[in-house]
């Protein structure tokens, strides 16, 4: 169990001899259980361990873990949530058929054995999530959109990917299907609400920084534009602008993430000026030597674009090679995008997340970008 992933949940249950069984079950992968089975005295004199077993997915072995009450620590390294039993655990492998204890029992148990033991740190939940070998794009659920979930995720090649504020209630309830049926890894420490979706692409979008390749239109607008670029110098107005837009997934409640990541230096824009107006720009995360591009915008033709050309050159002078872009777009594919595995993604991160660097700021002039490309 030491290498589990996810928080560990159980039920108390009496049996018809009145032994009370402490049942906790933690999430070993994708809808794969281990379960351990405790018997424990009404007098509360101690612990013997009955079983052992890993459950796989399918209609039975999929513990409910819907209903929890109370939190309690058995071994001093173990996190148990108290319910209802679990459906999966009944039938002659489990012994006499169990019901759920009472709530004195939950309380007497909890009492003797009282205590709770810390969650998971964001950065060890994703340390030991397996991203890469993920059946889908979501690889976790739960948490908060908080600087340590975010950077934690971001280190181990996951984003989150709200649904539209229009959509959240459709999206959340498929989410929490998911959920209770254990085929999605829980972060710990959600505070209710809507389950946050942590998503791994795959295949992953990428620009290899020394590889952008504007078109010949975007080179002409290079030269004589008279447009300049910043660094973090209008983050909020960058995130305004990204979102201005009918449908988004750049929600009031990641508004306020990014906004406190960029407060903690770790989230960045990038602005495109037109004297003194903002025509376009981006935003995203740096992490080591990798920048994530969250979203980009543009006022005028072709500033989106210039704005991503820009970062590609601050990241080069840094020694940062690389622009996750999450997805492939016809944008970011007129640029240069290319897809590669998660898992090439993945390795990537894991290279270059530890070294970091600062994005170069002050106000540029466009046109020394297109002698790169002359």
């Amino acid at each position: 169990m030491g290498g589990s992933l996810a928080t560990f949940r159980g039920w108390v249950t009496t049996d018809r001899s009145g032994i009370h069984r402490l049942i906790r079950c933690g999430s070993i992968g994708y809808g794969i259980h281990r379960v351990h089975i405790h018997r424990v005295d009404p007098a509360g004199e101690g612990l013997l361990v009955a079983h052992e077993a890993d459950l796989h997915p399918g209609p039975v072995a999929s513990p409910d873990v819907g209903r929890v009450a109370a939190t309690l620590n058995i071994d001093q390294h173990r996190t148990v949530l108290l319910g209802r039993p679990a459906v999966a655990l009944r039938g002659r492998d489990w012994g006499t058929p169990m019901r759920p204890a009472t709530q004195d029992t939950v309380d007497q148990v909890a009492t003797t054995y009282g205590g709770c033991v810390p969650q998971p740190s964001p950065e060890q939940f994703f340390a030991a999530l397996d991203v890469v070998s993920a059946p889908r794009d979501l690889v976790a659920l739960g948490g908060q959109l908080d600087v340590a979930t975010l950077t934690a995720a971001y280190r181990h090649g996951c984003f989150p990917w709200p649904a539209s504020e229009q959509d959240e209630r459709a999206q959340d309830r498929a989410l929490q299907r998911l959920a209770r049926r254990g085929q999605v890894p829980l972060l710990p420490g959600a505070a209710g609400g809507v389950l946050v979706p942590w998503c791994s692409t795959e295949p992953r979008a990428v620009l290899v920084a020394a590889q952008v390749t504007p078109s010949r239109t975007l080179r002409q607008v290079l030269r004589r534009s008279g447009w300049t670029t910043t660094v973090d110098t209008a983050f909020p107005a960058v995130l305004a602008g990204c979102a201005a837009r009918d449908e988004t997934w750049i929600t009031g409640a990641m508004r306020t993430a990014y906004v406190d990541l960029f407060a903690a230096g770790l989230a960045h824009s990038v602005e495109v000026w037109d004297g003194a107006d903002l025509v376009g720009g981006l935003y995203g995360v740096l992490t080591g030597r990798i920048f994530s591009g969250e979203s980009m915008f543009h006022r005028v033709s072709g500033a989106a674009k210039v704005a991503v050309i820009d970062l590609c050159d601050r990241l080069l002078e840094v020694g940062a090679p690389l622009v996750d872009v999450q997805q492939e777009t016809e944008l970011l594919t007129s640029l240069g995008a290319v897809l590669i595995a998660r898992a090439e993604y993945v390795q990537l991160a894991g290279a270059l997340r530890d070294s970091p660097v600062q994005l170069p700021a002050g106000r540029r002039p466009v046109d020394r970008l297109a002698s790169r490309f002359a």
